[in-house]
This record gives C-alpha cells, sequence and structure tokens, in this order.
C-alpha cells in the first residue's frame, strides 16, 4: 500500500479532494477498483479524517486516454 501524501496545494484554483463513492460513480467502476488505484499508487493518495482520496486533477488525468505520437 503506498503512503498517502500529506495534503498539499491542488494543481489548480478549484480542484479539490475527491473520496472513493465519488470517484467510483465518475469512472463507473466499483470501488474496489478505486481502492487497488489507491494502494497501487496508480493515484496518489490523500488521506483527510482517515478518509482515502485524490485531488480531482489527478483523478481526471488517470481516466484520460493514453495517446501515442
Amino acid at each position: 500500500m503506498t503512503k498517502p501524501t500529506p495534503f498539499e496545494k491542488p494543481a489548480y484554483e478549484g480542484d479539490r479532494v475527491l473520496f472513493v463513492p465519488e470517484m467510483a460513480g465518475r469512472a463507473g467502476r466499483h470501488a474496489q477498483s478505486i481502492h487497488r488505484w489507491l494502494s497501487q499508487g496508480e493515484l496518489p493518495v490523500v488521506e483527510i479524517a482517515g478518509r482515502r482520496g485524490c485531488w480531482e486533477s489527478d483523478f481526471l488525468a488517470k481516466l484520460q486516454p493514453v495517446t501515442l505520437e
């Protein structure tokens, strides 16, 4: 499991922390998939009051398709 990062400055003004239930709904995935992404370091973890989440900007970057040029 990856260690949660300290609560750092967001990537842009208006960026916010998303928690697992919201990420699961927006990605159309099960919460277990999101927990796995967080545990395996595919998403950087932000922990607030014992809840795990990540910045919205990092989450959206994860969902973007990879393009090769």
